[in-house]
């Protein structure tokens, strides 16, 4: 399955992300007509409590500042499963549907979020995936605003969250990439990178093992879908059909 990814991996990184969303949604429609190389931003994540009850309803939101032509934007989330549930995902596992509500910052972009539960060192969590991308011409984000929430359930008290956050990024029409982890002391981000170029190229082949590559629930299963949206006949079709039942 992992190999057959690869034939849509346009980023090379093994998992189909906001990159190659970016990367046929920017042709759709006309295209985009002035794509922006320029990228920036930060993405934090904030919880509605501190102190969490067993039982409690707990929102995550996912938050952007000071964006700067964004095109689209991706990120993993991994929760102790033992602590937090999905709220809205049976068995934490969403494919079909976002596991995210997207905010009004985002409203009318694409959004191939999925979740599934996955094992890292002995260790279960519950993984989201967030992967969002304007369609054509439209966008990009500039700003700041709330990207998108999550619901979730807690499973026990809970004095500390614990979120584990991989692949925070963003993307311009232009296709260059951005580090968008949030930074305490506000400082500047590194500068954004093509697929290929940088200090960490993209190969084509996984050095570091990442979350989910193991034990991985609802994840994998989504990848036959997403290869099927790629293929070259397909993709504008599909893109747009799901597009319009996001609207």
């Amino acid at each position: 399955m992992w190999n057959q990814v690869k034939e849509a991996d346009f980023s090379c990184n093994g998992i189909i992300d906001a990159y190659d969303l970016m990367f046929v949604a920017s042709r759709l429609e006309g295209g985009v007509r002035d794509p922006k190389d320029e990228v920036s931003g930060m993405i934090s994540f904030t919880a509605d409590k501190t102190q969490i009850k067993k039982g409690d309803t707990v929102t995550i939101s996912v938050n952007a500042h000071d964006l700067v032509n964004v095109y689209a934007l991706n990120f993993e989330l991994l929760l102790d499963s033992t602590k937090l549930s999905s709220a809205v995902c049976p068995d934490n596992v969403c494919t079909a549907d976002s596991p995210f509500e997207a905010g009004e910052f985002t409203e009318g972009m694409l959004d191939y979020s999925k979740s599934g539960e996955t094992t890292v060192d002995g260790n279960d969590y519950v993984r989201f995936y967030g992967a969002f991308s304007f369609v054509g011409d439209s966008g990009p984000l500039q700003g700041d605003g709330v990207i998108a929430t999550i619901e979730l359930k807690a499973l026990q008290d809970i004095d500390d969250i614990g979120m584990i956050l991989n692949d925070v990024q963003v993307i311009s029409s232009g296709g260059t990439i951005a580090d968008a982890t949030w930074k305490e002391d506000g400082g500047e981000e590194e500068p954004g990178t093509k697929p290929g170029e940088g200090e960490n190229p993209g190969t084509g082949e996984e050095e570091t093992p990442k979350p989910g590559d193991d034990g991985d629930t609802g994840i994998q299963a989504q990848q036959g879908t997403l290869l099927a949206l790629f293929a070259a006949a397909g993709a504008a079709g599909m893109i747009i059909w799901r597009r319009k039942a996001h609207q």
